[in-house]
């Protein structure tokens, strides 16, 4: 239902862009928490995007909020994901 936010053209689509998000946020060091269950939650926010993701590191969610407080209003704690070797996306 967030594919649009990316212009994805297929649920797949949507699943590589959310993938290349994580990637990304963990080479450029984007704004992350954790939370006592091991979601990460990524914002970017040049393009506004956040994403949330499992601790076996499979997306929950991606998408647009619309808000930039969103992220803020996020649980969790601050992390560096450049710094972490216990989470790294699925290959």
């Amino acid at each position: 239902r967030h594919g649009p936010d990316f212009n994805a053209r297929s649920a797949e689509d949507y699943a590589a862009q959310a993938w290349l998000f994580l990637v990304r946020a963990k080479s450029e060091g984007l704004p992350a928490k954790r939370d006592p269950d091991g979601v990460m939650r990524v914002y970017d926010p040049r393009s506004a995007a956040f994403a949330a993701y499992n601790r076996d590191g499979t997306t929950k969610t991606y998408f647009k909020p619309g808000r930039p407080d969103y992220f803020e209003d996020q649980p969790g704690k601050p992390v560096d994901l450049r710094t972490l070797d216990d989470f790294q996306p699925p290959q």
